[in-house]
């Protein structure tokens, strides 16, 4: 028997399974709705628990592990220490694991490549961390070296911050990069093509939203700072309802604004300057 899945399975397998996504589990506030306090996500987790669902990776899917009965996959953009310190222990105690999304040229740093009102930065993982992670059974993707927004950039570039973030990422988790998200979830039909010429089997994006299962331009669910496990109810409903997407999609358009402070204040932020 073949050990992988074949893209008709995975497509029918993801085309029901929610896709939460998160940013930072911190209790330190920012200027923002991203940063998570630790208290509500174990809420969040506990609601899922209790509720009966259970994680999921894409690289579980891709390789024929059996499916829990309501499986969900709990992603994570950025890859911020915050989540190694908060999430990970709560969800181990569960036996949840996650898919988290690194930008490979901001291991260990702080975020400096985002917008900061009120000063407040924030620490991504290291790659000690990242090992840790993905020895525990956490899925490590890929999110760029730089975290730009893919369409701005040059197709070299482009194909530079997916392939050098994978092998870097490979490197350190010592494990297969499977999975790409789209900094910001901004794609075009050339940075789908490109992920899939860089080797990646899964990619992506924002707010779920067409009911045709694309592997490499998947939606997924955002959960903000003030959403608590009562929100969940709507979020894991299939498909989405209608209000949710739109409430998503228009608390998300702020992120739209970071590629335009990036430009004008944010030059450094270049493959060869990190």
């Amino acid at each position: 028997m073949n050990n992988v899945r074949s893209e008709a399975e995975i497509r029918h397998i993801l085309s029901t399974i929610p896709i939460l996504m998160y940013h930072k589990v911190d209790h330190h506030r920012e200027v923002g709705i991203n940063a998570l306090p630790p208290e509500r996500f174990l809420g969040h987790l506990s609601w899922l628990s209790e509720n009966g669902y259970q994680s999921t990776t894409f690289l579980d899917i891709l390789h024929r592990k059996p499916l829990p009965e309501k499986p969900v996959i709990i992603s994570f953009d950025d890859g911020y220490l915050s989540v190694f310190e908060n999430a990970f222990p709560a969800m181990q105690t569960i036996g949840f694991t996650g898919v988290i999304f690194v930008i490979s040229g901001f291991a260990g740093k702080l975020n400096e490549w985002d917008v900061s009102l009120n000063r407040q930065r924030f620490r991504h993982l290291s790659p000690n961390h990242i090992r840790e992670l993905a020895a525990a059974g956490w899925e490590i993707g890929a999110h760029s070296v730089t975290h730009r927004a893919l369409p701005l950039l040059s197709e070299t570039q482009v194909r530079r911050e997916m392939q050098e973030s994978r092998e870097k990422i490979a490197e350190w988790a010592k494990q297969p990069v499977i999975s790409f998200a789209y900094p910001f979830g901004i794609k075009t039909a050339r940075e789908r093509q490109l992920a899939k010429e860089c080797g990646f089997q899964f990619g992506c994006k924002g707010v779920r939203g067409s009911q045709s299962i694309d592997v490499l331009n998947l939606p997924r669910i955002p959960v903000y700072q003030f959403e608590t496990a009562k929100h969940l109810v709507q979020k894991m409903k299939h498909p989405l309802p209608a209000a949710e997407r739109i409430k998503l999609s228009l608390l998300g358009l702020p992120a739209y604004l970071v590629p335009i402070y990036q430009f004008l204040f944010k030059q450094e932020l270049s493959l060869d300057r990190l």
